[in-house]
Protein backbone atom coordinates (compact mmCIF):
# COMPACT_ATOMS: atom_id res chain seq x y z
CA UNK A 1 0.00 0.00 0.00
CA UNK A 2 1.04 3.61 -0.38
CA UNK A 3 3.27 5.01 2.35
CA UNK A 4 1.32 7.16 4.82
CA UNK A 5 2.90 10.02 6.78
CA UNK A 6 3.83 8.70 10.24
CA UNK A 7 2.27 11.68 12.04
CA UNK A 8 -1.19 10.35 11.08
CA UNK A 9 -0.54 6.82 12.36
CA UNK A 10 -1.08 5.44 15.87
CA UNK A 11 0.39 2.16 17.13
CA UNK A 12 -1.20 0.38 20.08
CA UNK A 13 0.18 -2.64 21.95
CA UNK A 14 -2.20 -5.59 22.15
CA UNK A 15 -0.04 -8.45 23.44
CA UNK A 16 3.55 -9.64 23.83
CA UNK A 17 4.33 -13.34 24.16
CA UNK A 18 7.29 -15.65 23.95
CA UNK A 19 6.48 -19.07 22.56
CA UNK A 20 8.52 -22.21 23.04
CA UNK A 21 8.59 -25.26 20.82
CA UNK A 22 6.04 -27.05 23.00
CA UNK A 23 3.72 -24.04 22.83
CA UNK A 24 3.41 -23.89 19.10
CA UNK A 25 4.21 -27.50 18.25
CA UNK A 26 0.55 -28.35 18.64
CA UNK A 27 -0.63 -25.63 16.24
CA UNK A 28 -2.10 -27.54 13.33
CA UNK A 29 -4.31 -25.00 11.63
CA UNK A 30 -3.70 -21.53 10.27
CA UNK A 31 -4.68 -18.74 12.60
CA UNK A 32 -6.25 -15.56 11.18
CA UNK A 33 -4.62 -12.63 12.95
CA UNK A 34 -6.71 -9.89 14.52
CA UNK A 35 -3.77 -7.51 14.79
CA UNK A 36 -0.32 -6.83 13.34
CA UNK A 37 2.70 -8.81 14.55
CA UNK A 38 6.46 -8.50 14.67
CA UNK A 39 8.19 -11.84 15.23
CA UNK A 40 11.74 -12.72 16.25
CA UNK A 41 13.48 -16.11 16.36
CA UNK A 42 15.34 -16.23 19.69
CA UNK A 43 16.75 -19.77 19.51
CA UNK A 44 16.46 -23.05 17.66
CA UNK A 45 14.76 -23.37 14.30
CA UNK A 46 11.25 -22.41 13.21
CA UNK A 47 9.20 -21.62 10.12
CA UNK A 48 6.52 -19.02 9.49
CA UNK A 49 3.55 -19.33 7.20
CA UNK A 50 2.26 -15.83 6.43
CA UNK A 51 -0.61 -15.90 3.97
CA UNK A 52 0.59 -18.15 1.14
CA UNK A 53 4.29 -17.66 1.88
CA UNK A 54 6.43 -19.99 3.95
CA UNK A 55 9.62 -18.55 5.47
CA UNK A 56 12.46 -20.21 7.34
CA UNK A 57 13.06 -17.92 10.30
CA UNK A 58 16.54 -16.53 10.96
CA UNK A 59 17.99 -14.89 14.05
CA UNK A 60 19.25 -11.95 11.99
CA UNK A 61 15.80 -10.95 10.72
CA UNK A 62 12.57 -9.33 11.89
CA UNK A 63 9.33 -10.74 10.49
CA UNK A 64 6.12 -8.79 10.00
CA UNK A 65 2.61 -10.18 9.65
CA UNK A 66 -0.22 -7.77 8.71
CA UNK A 67 -3.63 -7.82 10.35
CA UNK A 68 -6.33 -10.16 9.00
CA UNK A 69 -3.72 -12.53 7.56
CA UNK A 70 -3.33 -16.27 7.92
CA UNK A 71 -0.42 -16.90 10.31
CA UNK A 72 1.14 -20.12 11.52
CA UNK A 73 4.39 -20.71 13.41
CA UNK A 74 5.94 -24.16 12.95
CA UNK A 75 8.72 -25.51 15.15
CA UNK A 76 11.66 -27.52 13.93
CA UNK A 77 13.11 -28.12 17.38
CA UNK A 78 11.48 -28.44 20.78
CA UNK A 79 13.80 -25.81 22.25
CA UNK A 80 12.85 -23.22 19.61
CA UNK A 81 11.76 -19.84 20.97
CA UNK A 82 9.83 -17.17 19.08
CA UNK A 83 8.99 -13.72 20.44
CA UNK A 84 5.79 -12.20 19.08
CA UNK A 85 4.58 -8.62 19.59
CA UNK A 86 0.97 -7.95 18.61
CA UNK A 87 -0.28 -4.42 18.01
CA UNK A 88 -2.96 -2.37 16.25
CA UNK A 89 -2.35 0.34 13.66
CA UNK A 90 -4.80 3.22 13.21
CA UNK A 91 -4.86 6.02 10.64
CA UNK A 92 -6.30 9.44 11.44
CA UNK A 93 -9.04 10.58 9.06
CA UNK A 94 -9.89 14.14 8.00
CA UNK A 95 -12.73 14.33 10.53
CA UNK A 96 -10.41 13.43 13.40
CA UNK A 97 -11.60 9.85 13.82
CA UNK A 98 -9.29 6.82 13.35
CA UNK A 99 -9.56 3.87 10.97
CA UNK A 100 -7.73 0.53 11.36
CA UNK A 101 -5.07 -0.22 8.73
CA UNK A 102 -4.63 -3.79 7.54
CA UNK A 103 -1.02 -3.51 6.34
CA UNK A 104 2.06 -1.29 6.49
CA UNK A 105 4.20 -2.46 3.60
CA UNK A 106 7.32 -0.66 4.85
CA UNK A 107 7.41 -2.90 7.95
CA UNK A 108 7.94 -5.90 5.71
CA UNK A 109 11.35 -4.73 4.44
CA UNK A 110 14.45 -6.65 5.49
CA UNK A 111 16.55 -4.94 8.16
CA UNK A 112 20.25 -4.29 8.12
CA UNK A 113 22.05 -6.79 10.38
CA UNK A 114 23.72 -3.92 12.24
CA UNK A 115 20.23 -2.95 13.54
CA UNK A 116 19.03 -6.46 14.42
CA UNK A 117 20.67 -6.60 17.85
CA UNK A 118 19.13 -3.30 18.87
CA UNK A 119 15.72 -4.38 17.52
CA UNK A 120 15.87 -7.63 19.48
CA UNK A 121 16.90 -5.77 22.62
CA UNK A 122 13.91 -3.43 22.25
CA UNK A 123 11.56 -6.36 21.55
CA UNK A 124 12.69 -8.17 24.73
CA UNK A 125 12.22 -4.95 26.67
CA UNK A 126 8.68 -4.48 25.33
CA UNK A 127 7.85 -8.10 26.18
CA UNK A 128 9.22 -7.75 29.70
CA UNK A 129 7.42 -4.44 30.41
CA UNK A 130 4.12 -5.59 28.88
CA UNK A 131 4.10 -8.68 31.11
CA UNK A 132 5.27 -6.81 34.24
CA UNK A 133 3.26 -7.00 37.45
CA UNK A 134 3.35 -3.21 37.59
CA UNK A 135 0.42 -1.87 35.51
CA UNK A 136 2.21 1.40 34.69
CA UNK A 137 4.97 -0.54 32.91
CA UNK A 138 2.56 -1.09 30.03
CA UNK A 139 3.10 2.59 29.19
CA UNK A 140 6.81 1.87 28.87
CA UNK A 141 5.99 -1.10 26.63
CA UNK A 142 3.86 1.18 24.45
CA UNK A 143 6.73 3.68 24.18
CA UNK A 144 9.12 0.82 23.38
CA UNK A 145 6.83 -0.29 20.55
CA UNK A 146 7.11 3.14 18.94
CA UNK A 147 10.90 2.96 19.24
CA UNK A 148 10.93 -0.50 17.71
CA UNK A 149 8.67 0.43 14.77
CA UNK A 150 10.79 3.53 14.16
CA UNK A 151 13.92 1.38 14.09
CA UNK A 152 12.40 -1.14 11.67
CA UNK A 153 11.24 1.63 9.32
CA UNK A 154 14.49 3.59 9.34
CA UNK A 155 16.88 0.63 9.28
CA UNK A 156 15.07 -1.21 6.51
CA UNK A 157 17.02 -2.15 3.41
CA UNK A 158 15.57 -0.38 0.39
CA UNK A 159 14.39 -3.10 -1.97
CA UNK A 160 14.20 -0.76 -4.97
CA UNK A 161 16.92 0.25 -7.41
CA UNK A 162 19.16 1.61 -4.62
CA UNK A 163 19.67 -1.94 -3.34
CA UNK A 164 20.56 -3.12 -6.84
CA UNK A 165 23.04 -0.25 -7.22
CA UNK A 166 24.76 -1.18 -3.94
CA UNK A 167 24.88 -4.80 -5.03
CA UNK A 168 26.37 -3.75 -8.34
CA UNK A 169 29.06 -1.78 -6.50
CA UNK A 170 30.16 -4.99 -4.80
CA UNK A 171 30.18 -6.72 -8.20
CA UNK A 172 32.45 -3.98 -9.53
CA UNK A 173 34.59 -4.34 -6.43
CA UNK A 174 35.19 -7.96 -7.44
CA UNK A 175 36.42 -6.79 -10.85
CA UNK A 176 38.91 -4.33 -9.36
CA UNK A 177 40.10 -6.47 -6.41
CA UNK A 178 40.00 -10.03 -7.77
CA UNK A 179 43.76 -10.36 -7.13
CA UNK A 180 43.12 -9.91 -3.40
CA UNK A 181 41.74 -12.35 -0.86
CA UNK A 182 37.98 -11.70 -0.86
CA UNK A 183 35.31 -13.34 1.29
CA UNK A 184 31.54 -13.21 0.91
CA UNK A 185 31.44 -11.73 4.42
CA UNK A 186 33.52 -8.78 3.16
CA UNK A 187 31.05 -8.13 0.33
CA UNK A 188 28.01 -8.49 2.61
CA UNK A 189 29.58 -6.03 5.04
CA UNK A 190 29.96 -3.47 2.25
CA UNK A 191 26.17 -3.59 1.80
CA UNK A 192 25.50 -3.92 5.53
CA UNK A 193 23.47 -7.09 5.04
CA UNK A 194 23.86 -10.64 6.30
CA UNK A 195 26.00 -13.13 4.38
CA UNK A 196 22.99 -15.32 3.57
CA UNK A 197 20.91 -12.38 2.33
CA UNK A 198 23.82 -11.15 0.20
CA UNK A 199 24.23 -14.57 -1.38
CA UNK A 200 20.50 -14.71 -2.13
CA UNK A 201 20.55 -11.23 -3.71
CA UNK A 202 23.61 -11.92 -5.85
CA UNK A 203 22.22 -15.15 -7.27
CA UNK A 204 18.80 -13.56 -7.85
CA UNK A 205 20.17 -10.63 -9.88
CA UNK A 206 23.17 -12.20 -11.61
CA UNK A 207 22.06 -15.80 -12.01
CA UNK A 208 25.17 -17.32 -10.37
CA UNK A 209 26.75 -17.29 -6.94
CA UNK A 210 29.17 -14.54 -5.92
CA UNK A 211 31.89 -17.17 -5.47
CA UNK A 212 31.39 -18.49 -9.00
CA UNK A 213 31.32 -14.94 -10.33
CA UNK A 214 34.71 -14.26 -8.71
CA UNK A 215 36.07 -17.47 -10.21
CA UNK A 216 34.84 -16.38 -13.66
CA UNK A 217 36.58 -12.99 -13.28
CA UNK A 218 39.83 -14.65 -12.25
CA UNK A 219 39.65 -17.15 -15.10
CA UNK A 220 38.97 -14.34 -17.58
CA UNK A 221 42.04 -12.52 -16.25
CA UNK A 222 44.07 -15.73 -16.55
CA UNK A 223 42.97 -16.30 -20.15
CA UNK A 224 43.86 -12.70 -21.00
CA UNK A 225 47.31 -13.08 -19.42
CA UNK A 226 47.94 -16.41 -21.12
CA UNK A 227 46.90 -14.96 -24.48
CA UNK A 228 49.75 -12.45 -24.16
CA UNK A 229 52.27 -15.26 -23.74
CA UNK A 230 55.76 -15.08 -22.30
CA UNK A 231 54.77 -15.11 -18.61
CA UNK A 232 55.56 -17.86 -16.12
CA UNK A 233 52.73 -19.94 -14.70
CA UNK A 234 53.53 -18.59 -11.24
CA UNK A 235 53.10 -14.96 -12.32
CA UNK A 236 49.90 -15.73 -14.27
CA UNK A 237 48.41 -17.48 -11.23
CA UNK A 238 49.42 -14.64 -8.91
CA UNK A 239 48.10 -11.89 -11.22
CA UNK A 240 44.82 -13.81 -11.60
CA UNK A 241 44.29 -13.98 -7.84
CA UNK A 242 45.66 -17.45 -7.04
CA UNK A 243 48.52 -17.92 -4.58
CA UNK A 244 49.13 -21.57 -5.50
CA UNK A 245 50.10 -22.10 -9.17
CA UNK A 246 49.35 -25.84 -9.01
CA UNK A 247 45.85 -25.27 -7.67
CA UNK A 248 45.41 -22.61 -10.36
CA UNK A 249 46.42 -25.04 -13.11
CA UNK A 250 43.97 -27.68 -11.88
CA UNK A 251 41.16 -25.11 -11.55
CA UNK A 252 41.90 -23.64 -14.98
CA UNK A 253 41.62 -27.05 -16.64
CA UNK A 254 38.37 -27.77 -14.79
CA UNK A 255 36.82 -24.53 -16.05
CA UNK A 256 38.32 -24.32 -19.55
CA UNK A 257 38.77 -27.98 -20.48
CA UNK A 258 42.46 -27.53 -21.33
CA UNK A 259 45.56 -26.79 -19.29
CA UNK A 260 46.94 -23.22 -19.12
CA UNK A 261 49.90 -24.30 -21.27
CA UNK A 262 47.69 -25.69 -24.04
CA UNK A 263 45.50 -22.57 -23.92
CA UNK A 264 48.59 -20.34 -24.24
CA UNK A 265 49.77 -22.28 -27.30
CA UNK A 266 46.33 -21.95 -28.93
CA UNK A 267 46.51 -18.14 -28.77
CA UNK A 268 49.79 -17.73 -30.64
CA UNK A 269 48.22 -16.99 -34.02
CA UNK A 270 49.62 -13.87 -35.64
CA UNK A 271 46.55 -11.82 -36.51
CA UNK A 272 46.37 -8.41 -38.19
CA UNK A 273 43.24 -6.24 -38.30
CA UNK A 274 42.61 -3.30 -40.60
CA UNK A 275 39.88 -1.65 -38.51
CA UNK A 276 40.13 -0.70 -34.84
CA UNK A 277 36.59 -1.99 -34.23
CA UNK A 278 37.84 -5.51 -34.91
CA UNK A 279 39.95 -5.36 -31.77
CA UNK A 280 36.59 -5.34 -29.94
CA UNK A 281 35.76 -8.59 -31.75
CA UNK A 282 39.00 -10.35 -30.79
CA UNK A 283 39.46 -9.39 -27.13
CA UNK A 284 36.22 -11.10 -25.95
CA UNK A 285 37.67 -14.26 -27.53
CA UNK A 286 41.01 -13.75 -25.73
CA UNK A 287 42.95 -13.04 -28.92
CA UNK A 288 45.28 -10.04 -29.18
CA UNK A 289 46.16 -8.84 -32.71
CA UNK A 290 49.84 -8.48 -33.60
CA UNK A 291 49.03 -5.58 -35.94
CA UNK A 292 46.12 -3.18 -35.39
CA UNK A 293 45.09 0.51 -35.64
CA UNK A 294 45.74 1.89 -32.15
CA UNK A 295 46.40 5.46 -31.06
CA UNK A 296 47.19 6.88 -27.59
CA UNK A 297 44.41 9.50 -27.99
CA UNK A 298 41.83 8.28 -30.51
CA UNK A 299 41.87 4.70 -29.25
CA UNK A 300 43.34 5.25 -25.78
CA UNK A 301 41.40 2.33 -24.27
CA UNK A 302 42.96 -0.20 -26.63
CA UNK A 303 46.33 1.52 -26.41
CA UNK A 304 46.36 1.15 -22.64
CA UNK A 305 44.98 -2.39 -22.64
CA UNK A 306 47.05 -4.06 -25.38
CA UNK A 307 49.37 -1.37 -26.76
CA UNK A 308 52.49 -3.15 -25.53
CA UNK A 309 51.43 -6.36 -27.32
CA UNK A 310 50.62 -4.80 -30.70
CA UNK A 311 54.03 -4.84 -32.38
CA UNK A 312 52.82 -3.10 -35.54
CA UNK A 313 50.65 -0.09 -34.73
CA UNK A 314 48.59 0.93 -37.76
CA UNK A 315 46.94 4.31 -38.26
CA UNK A 316 43.38 4.88 -37.03
CA UNK A 317 40.89 5.89 -39.74
CA UNK A 318 38.79 4.64 -42.64
CA UNK A 319 39.73 7.04 -45.41
CA UNK A 320 41.22 5.60 -48.61
CA UNK A 321 44.61 7.14 -47.86
CA UNK A 322 44.77 5.70 -44.34
CA UNK A 323 43.67 2.22 -45.46
CA UNK A 324 46.19 2.21 -48.34
CA UNK A 325 48.99 3.19 -45.99
CA UNK A 326 48.04 0.42 -43.52
CA UNK A 327 47.92 -2.22 -46.27
CA UNK A 328 51.39 -1.14 -47.45
CA UNK A 329 52.73 -1.46 -43.88
CA UNK A 330 51.38 -5.02 -43.67
CA UNK A 331 52.81 -5.92 -47.09
CA UNK A 332 56.25 -4.61 -46.18
CA UNK A 333 56.58 -6.74 -43.06
CA UNK A 334 59.18 -9.49 -43.10
CA UNK A 335 57.21 -11.44 -40.51
CA UNK A 336 54.35 -13.38 -42.06
CA UNK A 337 50.90 -13.11 -40.47
CA UNK A 338 48.60 -16.10 -40.09
CA UNK A 339 45.49 -14.10 -41.04
CA UNK A 340 44.27 -10.60 -41.78
CA UNK A 341 40.78 -9.37 -40.86
CA UNK A 342 39.55 -6.75 -43.33
CA UNK A 343 36.27 -4.76 -43.51
CA UNK A 344 33.61 -4.74 -46.20
CA UNK A 345 34.23 -1.07 -47.09
CA UNK A 346 37.53 -1.82 -48.88
CA UNK A 347 37.55 -1.34 -52.66
CA UNK A 348 38.61 -3.93 -55.22
CA UNK A 349 42.11 -2.51 -55.64
CA UNK A 350 42.76 -2.62 -51.90
CA UNK A 351 41.57 -6.24 -51.66
CA UNK A 352 43.92 -7.22 -54.55
CA UNK A 353 46.84 -5.68 -52.65
CA UNK A 354 45.91 -7.75 -49.59
CA UNK A 355 45.68 -10.94 -51.67
CA UNK A 356 49.26 -10.39 -52.87
CA UNK A 357 50.49 -10.84 -49.30
CA UNK A 358 49.56 -14.54 -49.52
CA UNK A 359 48.05 -14.40 -46.03
CA UNK A 360 44.67 -15.96 -45.17
CA UNK A 361 42.07 -13.20 -45.45
CA UNK A 362 38.87 -13.02 -43.39
CA UNK A 363 36.13 -10.63 -44.47
CA UNK A 364 34.25 -8.95 -41.62
CA UNK A 365 30.93 -7.65 -42.92
CA UNK A 366 31.01 -4.65 -40.62
CA UNK A 367 28.33 -2.66 -42.46
CA UNK A 368 26.00 -5.54 -43.32
CA UNK A 369 26.03 -7.82 -40.26
CA UNK A 370 25.06 -7.38 -36.63
CA UNK A 371 27.89 -7.47 -34.09
CA UNK A 372 26.50 -10.78 -32.80
CA UNK A 373 26.87 -12.35 -36.25
CA UNK A 374 30.33 -10.84 -36.71
CA UNK A 375 31.44 -12.23 -33.34
CA UNK A 376 30.04 -15.68 -34.08
CA UNK A 377 31.72 -15.76 -37.51
CA UNK A 378 35.14 -14.81 -36.14
CA UNK A 379 34.77 -17.25 -33.24
CA UNK A 380 34.07 -20.06 -35.69
CA UNK A 381 37.13 -19.24 -37.81
CA UNK A 382 39.31 -19.10 -34.68
CA UNK A 383 37.69 -22.19 -33.11
CA UNK A 384 36.69 -20.11 -30.10
CA UNK A 385 33.02 -21.08 -29.77
CA UNK A 386 33.40 -21.80 -26.04
CA UNK A 387 34.79 -18.32 -25.44
CA UNK A 388 32.00 -16.61 -27.38
CA UNK A 389 29.31 -18.46 -25.45
CA UNK A 390 30.97 -17.60 -22.16
CA UNK A 391 31.30 -13.93 -23.08
CA UNK A 392 27.72 -13.67 -24.34
CA UNK A 393 26.40 -15.17 -21.09
CA UNK A 394 28.21 -12.51 -19.09
CA UNK A 395 27.07 -9.78 -21.48
CA UNK A 396 23.41 -10.74 -21.16
CA UNK A 397 23.69 -10.75 -17.37
CA UNK A 398 25.29 -7.28 -17.32
CA UNK A 399 22.73 -6.03 -19.81
CA UNK A 400 19.74 -7.21 -17.75
CA UNK A 401 21.13 -5.72 -14.54
CA UNK A 402 21.69 -2.37 -16.27
CA UNK A 403 18.26 -2.49 -17.92
CA UNK A 404 16.43 -2.87 -14.61
CA UNK A 405 18.45 -0.16 -12.91
CA UNK A 406 18.36 2.36 -15.77
CA UNK A 407 14.65 2.01 -16.47
CA UNK A 408 13.93 2.54 -12.78
CA UNK A 409 16.33 5.47 -12.60
CA UNK A 410 15.31 7.30 -15.77
CA UNK A 411 11.55 6.80 -15.20
CA UNK A 412 10.79 6.96 -18.97
CA UNK A 413 12.63 10.25 -19.35
CA UNK A 414 13.85 10.94 -22.89
CA UNK A 415 17.45 10.92 -24.13
CA UNK A 416 18.83 12.88 -27.07
CA UNK A 417 22.25 12.11 -28.52
CA UNK A 418 23.66 15.28 -30.10
CA UNK A 419 26.83 15.57 -32.17
CA UNK A 420 28.50 18.97 -32.41
CA UNK A 421 30.76 19.20 -35.46
CA UNK A 422 32.08 22.47 -36.82
CA UNK A 423 29.38 25.12 -36.46
CA UNK A 424 26.46 22.67 -36.59
CA UNK A 425 24.67 20.60 -33.95
CA UNK A 426 23.20 17.30 -35.15
CA UNK A 427 20.75 14.77 -33.82
CA UNK A 428 22.90 11.64 -34.13
CA UNK A 429 22.10 8.11 -32.99
CA UNK A 430 25.01 5.89 -33.94
CA UNK A 431 24.32 2.26 -34.77
CA UNK A 432 25.52 0.91 -31.42
CA UNK A 433 23.56 3.51 -29.43
CA UNK A 434 20.41 2.76 -31.42
CA UNK A 435 20.66 -1.00 -30.86
CA UNK A 436 21.80 -1.08 -27.24
CA UNK A 437 20.55 2.10 -25.51
CA UNK A 438 17.14 2.26 -27.16
CA UNK A 439 16.84 -1.38 -28.17
CA UNK A 440 18.23 -3.78 -25.59
CA UNK A 441 18.15 -1.38 -22.62
CA UNK A 442 14.72 -0.05 -23.66
CA UNK A 443 15.35 3.61 -22.80
CA UNK A 444 13.21 6.39 -24.29
CA UNK A 445 14.61 8.37 -27.26
CA UNK A 446 13.66 12.05 -27.48
CA UNK A 447 13.09 11.78 -31.25
CA UNK A 448 12.68 9.05 -33.82
CA UNK A 449 15.86 6.99 -34.12
CA UNK A 450 17.53 6.93 -37.53
CA UNK A 451 20.80 5.02 -37.00
CA UNK A 452 23.98 6.62 -38.36
CA UNK A 453 22.10 9.65 -39.74
CA UNK A 454 23.17 13.18 -38.84
CA UNK A 455 20.16 15.49 -38.77
CA UNK A 456 20.92 19.22 -38.22
CA UNK A 457 19.27 20.81 -35.18
CA UNK A 458 18.64 24.50 -34.63
CA UNK A 459 18.31 25.84 -31.10
CA UNK A 460 14.59 26.37 -31.79
CA UNK A 461 14.17 22.70 -32.76
CA UNK A 462 16.13 21.67 -29.70
CA UNK A 463 13.79 23.70 -27.49
CA UNK A 464 10.79 22.00 -29.10
CA UNK A 465 12.27 18.54 -28.48
CA UNK A 466 13.37 19.57 -24.95
CA UNK A 467 14.91 16.21 -23.91
CA UNK A 468 15.28 15.13 -20.29
CA UNK A 469 18.88 13.98 -20.92
CA UNK A 470 21.40 15.44 -23.36
CA UNK A 471 24.23 13.13 -24.38
CA UNK A 472 26.87 15.23 -26.17
CA UNK A 473 29.55 14.12 -28.63
CA UNK A 474 31.76 17.15 -29.29
CA UNK A 475 34.60 17.29 -31.81
CA UNK A 476 37.76 18.77 -30.35
CA UNK A 477 38.87 20.98 -33.28
CA UNK A 478 39.03 24.77 -32.90
CA UNK A 479 35.93 25.57 -35.00
CA UNK A 480 33.77 23.11 -33.08
CA UNK A 481 34.98 24.27 -29.68
CA UNK A 482 34.31 27.91 -30.57
CA UNK A 483 30.76 27.05 -31.65
CA UNK A 484 30.25 24.99 -28.47
CA UNK A 485 31.27 27.99 -26.35
CA UNK A 486 28.87 30.25 -28.27
CA UNK A 487 26.02 27.76 -27.90
CA UNK A 488 26.42 27.71 -24.13
CA UNK A 489 26.14 31.50 -24.03
CA UNK A 490 22.70 31.41 -25.71
CA UNK A 491 19.86 32.26 -23.38
CA UNK A 492 17.72 29.59 -25.03
CA UNK A 493 20.31 26.93 -24.18
CA UNK A 494 19.72 27.50 -20.48
CA UNK A 495 15.96 27.07 -20.96
CA UNK A 496 16.44 23.42 -21.91
CA UNK A 497 15.11 20.98 -19.32
CA UNK A 498 18.27 18.86 -19.41
CA UNK A 499 20.50 21.91 -18.85
CA UNK A 500 18.35 23.25 -15.99
CA UNK A 501 18.34 19.87 -14.22
CA UNK A 502 22.03 19.16 -14.81
CA UNK A 503 21.28 16.04 -16.91
CA UNK A 504 23.83 16.80 -19.60
CA UNK A 505 26.74 14.44 -20.27
CA UNK A 506 29.80 14.79 -22.51
CA UNK A 507 30.81 11.54 -24.23
CA UNK A 508 34.03 10.42 -25.93
CA UNK A 509 33.98 9.04 -29.51
CA UNK A 510 35.11 5.67 -28.15
CA UNK A 511 33.17 3.63 -27.20
CA UNK A 512 30.07 5.64 -28.10
CA UNK A 513 30.64 5.84 -31.87
CA UNK A 514 32.16 2.38 -32.22
CA UNK A 515 30.33 -0.80 -33.20
CA UNK A 516 31.75 -3.98 -31.70
CA UNK A 517 30.78 -6.27 -28.82
CA UNK A 518 33.42 -4.89 -26.46
CA UNK A 519 32.56 -1.24 -27.17
CA UNK A 520 28.84 -1.87 -26.62
CA UNK A 521 29.62 -3.61 -23.34
CA UNK A 522 31.60 -0.51 -22.31
CA UNK A 523 28.65 1.72 -23.32
CA UNK A 524 26.34 -0.22 -21.00
CA UNK A 525 28.78 0.10 -18.12
CA UNK A 526 29.46 3.82 -18.66
CA UNK A 527 25.77 4.68 -19.06
CA UNK A 528 24.95 2.81 -15.85
CA UNK A 529 27.65 4.66 -13.92
CA UNK A 530 26.75 8.10 -15.27
CA UNK A 531 23.00 7.86 -14.74
CA UNK A 532 23.13 5.96 -11.44
CA UNK A 533 23.79 9.24 -9.62
CA UNK A 534 20.63 10.80 -11.05
CA UNK A 535 18.04 11.33 -8.33
CA UNK A 536 14.40 10.82 -9.26
CA UNK A 537 11.98 13.32 -7.70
Amino acid sequence: MQQIPSKRILYGMRNAKQQTGKTFQSVSAHEMTCSHSLLFLLSGKASLIVGENRLEMRKDSVYYCPANTLLQVLNSQSESEVLQLEFDVLMELMNGSFMPIDSIRELDEKMRPSAIDKALQLARQVHREWNSNIPEDKLLAQAGLYQLVHLVLTAAINSSVDLLEKLDLTRKYLHSHYRDTITIADLAQQMDVSVKYYMELFRRYYGISAKQYLTDIRMEAARRLLARGGASMYSVARDAGYKDEFYFSRRFKQVNGVSPTVFMQSRKRKIAVLDSSFIGLLLPLNYVPLAAPVHPVWRSYFYQEIGDQVSLKLSVGRSTAVVNANIKLLSDQNERFDMILYPDYLNGEQIKCLELTGVELILVEWNRQSWQKQLATIAERLEAQVEVERWMTGYRSRLETARVMLQERTQSRSLLFMLIEGSVAYQCYDRGVAEVVFGELGLQPATSVNPDMKIPLSIEQLLTIDPDYLMLLIYQDEETMNYWQELQQEESWHELKAVRSGRIYSLAPFPWRDYAPLSLDLIINELSERLSADVCP
